[in-house]
């Protein structure tokens, strides 16, 4: 699939230059929306069909719609940057298509195709170019999600599923800019267990963190540092952001890929290069 397979409907009102200018001045993490989204349908019978770009509106969904009730969900998150000479690139974006899919396995959805992710996001990018930012460290923040709507209470996979992708013009994730963050050690919370979807980009996830990051705010920290779920004394996972430790001697060690700890984008963008380095950067 392409980008020109995903049929436009225009917004009938779009915000205007002056607008848009107004609401990208400094936009707050996740709450300014670009005009459009991006959509596709699952059903047993046709699978993934019906792909289109639409106005942003709110959702109508059934009180029984499945994600409602037992949380078949899974997202991701990307972003798109403007560079000097006026192109948008994304970086490594295959590498989310594949983690979607292997979280949406996990929760018994549908897996959207690489290509139909891809496609989506060039859709997406190219009707709403004018709100990717130009400035710093701001960019495009890119939203697809994949949620269960079948109206039904039964405990199974939904028969009908939506595929979405939304777009939000963002600054830096933290509001004072990249500096170092505070940390907070959770003890007696556990973000995920062995064969549970600590490997997954789901929703449940990240609800179960929130009691501890609160903690962790009432304690003036920024983050928190989730231990294991086994002996509650091995690092594992940061709320936000992996976690790396550069020891004395120059080895770099982050915790194991083991099922409990999602495989970022990020993370392995960093092994990688350090890899190459010799010895000295090790995983443990």
């Amino acid at each position: 699939m392409n980008a020109e397979q995903y049929a436009v409907t225009p917004h009938p009102s779009p915000a205007s230059a002056e607008q848009r200018a107004t609401l990208m001045a400094a936009p707050i993490f996740g709450e300014v929306f670009t005009d459009h989204v991006a959509r596709a349908t699952w059903t047993p019978d046709a699978g993934w069909a019906d792909h289109r770009i639409e106005p942003f509106a709110d959702l109508t969904l059934h009180p029984g719609a499945t994600v409602l009730h037992y949380g078949q969900q899974v997202f991701e998150g990307l972003k798109a940057y403007r560079w000097a000479d006026g192109t948008v690139r994304l970086f490594r974006p295959e590498a989310n298509a594949a983690r979607m899919a292997a979280s949406a396995t996990r929760l018994s959805l549908p897996a959207l195709p690489e290509d139909d992710f891809l496609a989506s996001i060039s859709a997406l990018v190219s009707v709403d170019r004018d709100w990717v930012p130009s400035e710093g460290e701001a960019s495009l923040y890119l939203r697809p999600l994949i949620i269960g709507t079948e109206a039904s209470l039964a405990v199974r996979p939904s028969r009908r599923v939506e595929y979405m992708l939304l777009a939000c013009p963002v600054g830096s994730y933290f509001s004072g800019g990249v500096k170092p963050v505070s940390i907070w050690v959770a003890q007696g919370f556990h973000r995920a267990g062995a064969g549970g979807t600590g490997q997954a980009k789901t929703a449940g996830n990240y609800a179960a963190s929130m009691q501890p990051q609160q903690q962790a705010q009432d304690h003036g920290c920024d983050q928190v540092l989730f231990l294991d779920a086994r002996e509650d004394r091995y690092i594992e996972e940061l709320g936000g952001m992996n976690v790396f430790a550069v020891r004395r001697d120059g080895s770099v060690w982050t915790p194991r890929v083991t099922g409990t700890i999602l495989e970022g984008v990020t993370r392995a963008s960093v092994i990688e290069p350090a890899a190459l380095l010799g010895p000295r950067g090790r995983r443990t």
